[in-house]
């Protein structure tokens, strides 16, 4: 671990972020997620990726959409996770909806059909590394992600977490109920379209973690409109977003971990620190796309059980390693860590 503003874990863990325990002692989802549910289409060059022309290698077809991936991780992990999101009236839909449903530990009750409408796609263009050079995001059906849908109520879970696929005035309508149930509210931006419209839209102030990437930390800085993200250190970019109100700022960097930002719980001051990503040969490495969601997923996972911070990152560290290793956007080898803490 590296810091800036802070020497040691210990010096910036005064702050506690965890959930409180449930209300009643009876069974239900722990998390709820509110999101994207996409059918992946993933091209990976064989050889260097050349641009403007066309690249042999392989063409996939796999679940995905980062509501929906966060929320397989957690249930793969041994979370009871709810999914609220909507699929078109096409085989894609239903094939996601069966996927989800067949899951242990995921209520995918509140994944609503909607009539007409074509199930949201993501296509990915890979290079040889499995690093993205290039996506497009049919998206149109998520405008219909909206408030009061079924599953959509709070309830008595112990976070709610949310992508930037829903339209912002249901993601400002979740953000309310979740605060006035003292709920913490984990939101993923998704892109950096999506991680400006957030930020434009008023919603960091209501947000207790969040996890950019680098790009997407920038989009939200340039939405804010106070501040110029160029020019400007990570660490630099997560003090702006908390003093926007942002309780805990963790910005995935690929091969060089995360950053992880919060006040100081004695000063009230910034603090960062930078962890270090679980080494992986990168002869084992297949794709990188669906390696955040499973950061986030076992952050998640490991939050509402309770542990400390710093033993969430280390979760959400383990849990992207596994999913680099396989052609999943989640990994089915999550599992591995349902019985673990972080250590």
């Amino acid at each position: 671990e590296q810091g800036w503003g802070a020497s040691s874990w210990d010096q910036i863990s005064g702050a506690d972020f965890r959930p409180q325990a449930p209300i009643s002692g009876k069974r239900e989802a722990k998390v709820l997620v509110v999101g994207g549910c996409v059918e992946d289409v993933q091209g990976v060059s064989a050889n260097a990726y050349v641009q403007a022309t066309s690249n042999p290698g392989r063409v996939k077809s796999t679940y995905g959409g980062v509501g929906r991936n966060i929320a397989e991780g957690i249930a793969r992990i041994g979370e009871d996770v709810r999914l609220v999101s909507v699929v078109g009236s096409d085989q894609a839909g239903m094939a996601l909806i069966a996927h989800c449903s067949s899951l242990p530990h995921l209520d995918a009750t509140g994944v609503r059909v909607v009539e007409g409408q074509t199930t949201a796609r993501f296509l990915a263009i890979c290079n040889q590394d499995g690093d993205l050079e290039g996506a497009i995001a049919d998206m149109e059906v998520m405008k219909y992600l909206e408030a009061g849908q079924n599953g959509w109520s709070v309830g008595e879970v112990r976070m709610v977490v949310a992508d930037g696929n829903p339209p912002i005035p249901s993601l400002l309508s979740l953000a309310a109920e979740a605060a006035q149930k003292g709920i913490p509210l984990f939101f993923e931006p998704t892109s950096v379209p999506k991680a400006m419209a957030a930020a434009k839209g008023g919603l960091l102030p209501h947000v207790t973690f969040t996890t950019p990437n680098v790009a997407e930390v920038k989009a939200m800085v340039q939405g804010l409109g106070q501040h110029k993200a160029e020019g400007l250190e990570v660490e630099q970019l997560i003090s702006v977003l908390l003093d926007a109100g942002v309780g805990v700022v963790i910005v995935t960097d690929g091969p060089r971990g995360v950053y992880f930002g919060t006040l100081d719980g004695f000063t009230g001051r910034p603090a960062v620190l930078r962890f270090e990503p679980e080494e992986v040969a990168s002869e084992l490495i297949v794709s990188t796309t669906g390696a955040g969601d499973s950061f986030a997923a076992g952050f998640i996972a490991a939050t509402v059980r309770g542990a400390p911070m710093d033993e969430a990152v280390a979760l959400g560290l383990k849990a992207a390693s596994l999913t680099l290793q396989s052609e999943k956007a989640i990994s089915p080898l999550l599992h591995t860590l349902a019985a673990q803490d972080a250590s």
